[in-house]
Protein backbone atom coordinates (compact mmCIF):
# COMPACT_ATOMS: atom_id res chain seq x y z
CA UNK A 1 0.00 0.00 0.00
CA UNK A 2 3.03 2.23 0.43
CA UNK A 3 3.58 2.28 -3.34
CA UNK A 4 0.07 3.63 -3.87
CA UNK A 5 0.72 6.41 -1.33
CA UNK A 6 3.88 7.44 -3.20
CA UNK A 7 2.02 7.26 -6.51
CA UNK A 8 -0.74 9.50 -5.15
CA UNK A 9 1.80 12.06 -3.94
CA UNK A 10 3.57 12.11 -7.31
CA UNK A 11 0.25 12.51 -9.13
CA UNK A 12 -0.66 15.45 -6.88
CA UNK A 13 2.64 17.16 -7.69
CA UNK A 14 2.34 16.51 -11.43
CA UNK A 15 -1.23 17.81 -11.44
CA UNK A 16 -0.17 20.97 -9.58
CA UNK A 17 2.75 21.69 -11.93
CA UNK A 18 0.63 20.91 -15.00
CA UNK A 19 -1.98 23.44 -13.90
CA UNK A 20 0.78 26.01 -13.38
CA UNK A 21 2.03 25.34 -16.91
CA UNK A 22 -1.48 25.75 -18.33
CA UNK A 23 -1.84 29.07 -16.49
CA UNK A 24 1.55 30.48 -17.52
CA UNK A 25 1.82 29.20 -21.11
CA UNK A 26 -0.49 31.89 -22.59
CA UNK A 27 1.52 34.52 -20.72
CA UNK A 28 4.71 33.07 -22.21
CA UNK A 29 3.21 33.25 -25.71
CA UNK A 30 1.97 36.81 -25.20
CA UNK A 31 5.29 38.06 -23.83
CA UNK A 32 7.35 36.49 -26.58
CA UNK A 33 5.10 37.10 -29.58
CA UNK A 34 6.92 40.33 -30.51
CA UNK A 35 10.47 39.16 -29.76
CA UNK A 36 10.45 35.60 -31.07
CA UNK A 37 9.72 34.78 -34.69
CA UNK A 38 10.09 31.00 -34.46
CA UNK A 39 8.51 28.52 -32.01
CA UNK A 40 9.41 24.90 -31.53
CA UNK A 41 6.24 22.99 -30.68
CA UNK A 42 6.30 19.21 -30.30
CA UNK A 43 9.78 19.13 -31.82
CA UNK A 44 8.84 21.07 -34.99
CA UNK A 45 9.94 24.60 -35.81
CA UNK A 46 7.06 26.87 -36.79
CA UNK A 47 7.06 30.58 -37.51
CA UNK A 48 4.44 33.28 -37.43
CA UNK A 49 4.18 33.82 -41.19
CA UNK A 50 0.54 32.94 -41.78
CA UNK A 51 -2.78 33.51 -39.99
CA UNK A 52 -3.07 29.76 -39.30
CA UNK A 53 -0.20 30.08 -36.81
CA UNK A 54 -2.62 31.22 -34.10
CA UNK A 55 -5.07 28.29 -34.44
CA UNK A 56 -2.07 25.94 -34.23
CA UNK A 57 -1.00 27.60 -30.97
CA UNK A 58 -4.58 27.39 -29.68
CA UNK A 59 -4.86 23.68 -30.55
CA UNK A 60 -1.49 23.04 -28.89
CA UNK A 61 -2.77 24.76 -25.74
CA UNK A 62 -6.06 22.81 -25.83
CA UNK A 63 -4.04 19.60 -26.17
CA UNK A 64 -2.12 20.51 -23.03
CA UNK A 65 -5.43 21.09 -21.24
CA UNK A 66 -6.42 17.56 -22.28
CA UNK A 67 -3.22 16.26 -20.68
CA UNK A 68 -4.13 18.03 -17.43
CA UNK A 69 -7.59 16.42 -17.57
CA UNK A 70 -5.86 13.08 -18.14
CA UNK A 71 -3.79 13.65 -14.99
CA UNK A 72 -6.97 14.47 -13.09
CA UNK A 73 -8.54 11.15 -14.10
CA UNK A 74 -5.34 9.29 -13.22
CA UNK A 75 -5.48 10.96 -9.83
CA UNK A 76 -9.09 9.82 -9.38
CA UNK A 77 -8.10 6.27 -10.33
CA UNK A 78 -5.20 6.26 -7.87
CA UNK A 79 -7.38 7.52 -5.04
CA UNK A 80 -10.10 4.91 -5.63
CA UNK A 81 -7.65 2.02 -5.29
CA UNK A 82 -7.83 0.53 -1.80
CA UNK A 83 -6.78 -2.92 -0.58
CA UNK A 84 -10.39 -4.11 -0.34
CA UNK A 85 -11.71 -2.39 -3.48
CA UNK A 86 -9.12 -2.78 -6.20
CA UNK A 87 -11.50 -3.51 -9.02
CA UNK A 88 -14.44 -1.17 -9.12
CA UNK A 89 -16.34 0.61 -11.82
CA UNK A 90 -15.00 4.08 -10.99
CA UNK A 91 -11.36 3.01 -11.35
CA UNK A 92 -12.03 1.42 -14.73
CA UNK A 93 -13.95 4.45 -15.97
CA UNK A 94 -11.25 6.85 -14.77
CA UNK A 95 -8.53 4.86 -16.53
CA UNK A 96 -10.60 4.70 -19.71
CA UNK A 97 -11.21 8.47 -19.66
CA UNK A 98 -7.53 9.14 -18.93
CA UNK A 99 -6.53 7.03 -21.91
CA UNK A 100 -8.89 8.86 -24.25
CA UNK A 101 -7.80 12.27 -22.99
CA UNK A 102 -4.16 11.24 -23.49
CA UNK A 103 -4.81 10.18 -27.09
CA UNK A 104 -6.79 13.35 -27.82
CA UNK A 105 -4.09 15.50 -26.25
CA UNK A 106 -1.39 13.90 -28.38
CA UNK A 107 -3.46 14.42 -31.53
CA UNK A 108 -4.19 18.07 -30.67
CA UNK A 109 -0.61 18.94 -29.77
CA UNK A 110 1.20 17.11 -32.56
CA UNK A 111 -0.86 16.90 -35.76
CA UNK A 112 -1.63 20.64 -36.27
CA UNK A 113 1.99 21.54 -35.50
CA UNK A 114 3.25 18.88 -37.90
CA UNK A 115 0.91 20.05 -40.66
CA UNK A 116 1.91 23.70 -40.15
CA UNK A 117 5.60 22.73 -40.19
CA UNK A 118 5.15 20.88 -43.49
CA UNK A 119 3.28 23.91 -44.87
CA UNK A 120 6.20 26.12 -43.81
CA UNK A 121 8.67 23.82 -45.54
CA UNK A 122 6.69 24.05 -48.76
CA UNK A 123 7.03 27.85 -48.54
CA UNK A 124 10.77 27.39 -47.87
CA UNK A 125 10.77 29.46 -44.68
CA UNK A 126 14.28 29.71 -43.20
CA UNK A 127 14.21 28.87 -39.50
CA UNK A 128 17.84 29.18 -38.58
CA UNK A 129 18.19 32.94 -39.04
CA UNK A 130 15.89 33.72 -36.11
CA UNK A 131 15.68 33.26 -32.36
CA UNK A 132 13.68 30.18 -31.36
CA UNK A 133 11.50 29.53 -28.32
CA UNK A 134 11.23 25.85 -27.47
CA UNK A 135 7.80 24.94 -26.11
CA UNK A 136 7.10 21.29 -26.89
CA UNK A 137 10.49 19.85 -26.08
CA UNK A 138 10.62 21.03 -22.49
CA UNK A 139 8.32 20.51 -19.57
CA UNK A 140 5.28 19.45 -21.62
CA UNK A 141 7.09 16.54 -23.26
CA UNK A 142 8.38 15.40 -19.90
CA UNK A 143 4.90 15.74 -18.43
CA UNK A 144 3.46 13.49 -21.11
CA UNK A 145 6.11 10.81 -20.64
CA UNK A 146 5.80 10.83 -16.85
CA UNK A 147 2.01 10.79 -17.01
CA UNK A 148 2.03 7.82 -19.35
CA UNK A 149 4.47 6.07 -17.05
CA UNK A 150 2.19 6.64 -14.09
CA UNK A 151 -0.71 5.35 -16.15
CA UNK A 152 1.20 2.13 -16.74
CA UNK A 153 2.13 1.89 -13.06
CA UNK A 154 -1.52 2.13 -12.05
CA UNK A 155 -2.48 -0.53 -14.58
CA UNK A 156 0.32 -2.84 -13.49
CA UNK A 157 -0.64 -2.37 -9.84
CA UNK A 158 -4.24 -3.30 -10.66
CA UNK A 159 -3.13 -6.33 -12.63
CA UNK A 160 -0.79 -7.63 -9.93
CA UNK A 161 -3.39 -7.19 -7.21
CA UNK A 162 -5.98 -8.87 -9.43
CA UNK A 163 -3.70 -11.87 -9.87
CA UNK A 164 -3.23 -12.09 -6.09
CA UNK A 165 -6.98 -11.98 -5.51
CA UNK A 166 -7.57 -14.65 -8.15
CA UNK A 167 -4.96 -16.93 -6.59
CA UNK A 168 -6.55 -16.50 -3.15
CA UNK A 169 -9.97 -17.19 -4.64
CA UNK A 170 -8.68 -20.35 -6.37
CA UNK A 171 -7.24 -21.61 -3.08
CA UNK A 172 -10.53 -21.20 -1.22
CA UNK A 173 -12.46 -23.29 -3.77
Amino acid sequence: MKAIQVLRAILRLLYFFAILKIVFLPIEFLLTVNNIEIYELSGFLISNHHWSFYPVLLLFYVGLVFFVIMLYHLKIAAFTITPKHLFNLQTGESLKKAGWFCITGVVLTNIPVWAYHIYSLTLKIKFFDHRVIRVGSGFEATLVVVSFGLFLIILSKLASEGVKLKQENDLTI
